[in-house]
């Protein structure tokens, strides 16, 4: 009868002492929160580092929607309001960002391109027939010097000879006229056109960074 008391309590401290073993065997609740919150910590220094490295709009994209959804979650309670909106602010840069340079292909590249496509190609062809021209002038005279001083020569083949060298030498003239006219028309309009390049850029430029500075500071009483 003396000894009952004795198997209670001994199996009351097996019970006891292997509830406590396999609570040590399990990770606790701190640790878990530990582990979490170092792995999104990680997790934001490793997506800022791309972001950094590669400058792109899709990995500015994407840490945009890293922190919506790092800010969704109850572990930020105290200032999930603050981090979306933060990241809602980023993504919307990054889409002004995206349209700042896909604008650069109609303020510079397409218009500079039509100018060298169109003008400059333009006075190539004429320059070539200038050279074409001038070749013609230079046989032409060449056959006139011939049919001159050739004893042979009757008098209707040095008036042919004649006549074909004045046609080619205002052919000539004229085609050196052209060529003249477009190297003067190029020269004014290719001043006129890389700058008027660059103001639309700049302007471009001028206005994502105004735009971007306003969403920004619509964050400030967020950030005090």
């Amino acid at each position: 009868m003396s000894r009952a008391p004795t198997s209670v309590s001994s199996s009351s401290s097996s019970s006891s002492s292997s509830s406590s073993s396999g609570a040590r065997n399990e990770p606790s609740s701190s640790d878990q929160n530990l582990e979490s919150f170092r792995h999104e910590l990680q997790r934001l220094i490793d997506t800022f580092s791309q972001f950094s490295n590669s400058g792109s709009i899709r990995d500015g994209f994407f840490l945009s929607d890293m922190l919506l959804e790092y800010a969704s979650r109850t572990n930020l309670e105290s200032h999930k309001k603050v981090v979306a909106q933060i990241g809602e602010t980023y993504k919307n840069i990054e889409n002004s960002r995206r349209q700042f340079l896909e604008s650069i292909t109609s303020t510079i590249v397409s218009p500079l391109s039509d100018f060298i496509r169109v003008d400059l190609e333009e006075a190539t062809a004429m320059k070539a027939r200038v050279g074409t021209a001038k070749e013609e002038f230079e046989n032409a005279q060449l056959r006139f010097d011939v049919a001159r001083t050739s004893g042979k020569s009757g008098k209707n083949a040095i008036t042919t000879t004649t006549k074909d060298l004045e046609d080619s030498k205002k052919s000539l003239e004229a085609a050196e006229a052209q060529y003249s006219s477009k190297m003067v028309d190029v020269h004014t309009k290719k001043e006129f056109e890389i700058l008027e390049r660059l103001c639309s850029y700049t302007f471009s430029l001028s206005n994502y960074f105004h735009e971007g500075q306003k969403k920004l500071a619509a964050l400030e009483p967020l950030l005090r």
